[in-house]
């Protein structure tokens, strides 16, 4: 399911843009989802997707972000390369 046909209750208030970014917010959420994390990564992780939140959100937002992570590579692998030998 796209992240535009999404509950918004299900995303977080930020989304990630960079897809590095995407990966890692999707990793604290995992971990978020089964513990509560420390200081260090529980700043990250606000940093990334705007608020803390709670285990239950964490899951719905992991599951949200997953999806679009799956949806950005694809469109990757899709695009030819702006920086390749054939374009300027």
């Amino acid at each position: 399911m796209s992240v535009n046909k999404r509950p918004v209750e299900e995303l977080p208030p930020r989304i990630p843009e960079d897809l590095k970014d995407l990966e890692r917010a999707v990793l604290l959420l995992g971990n978020r989802w089964r513990t509560d994390l420390n200081p260090k990564a529980r700043r990250e992780l606000e940093d990334l997707v705007g608020r803390y939140p709670s285990k239950a959100q964490a899951a719905l937002w992991k599951s949200a972000l997953r999806a679009l992570r799956e949806e950005m590579t694809e469109l990757e692998i899709e695009l030819p390369c702006r920086d390749g030998p054939n374009n300027p």
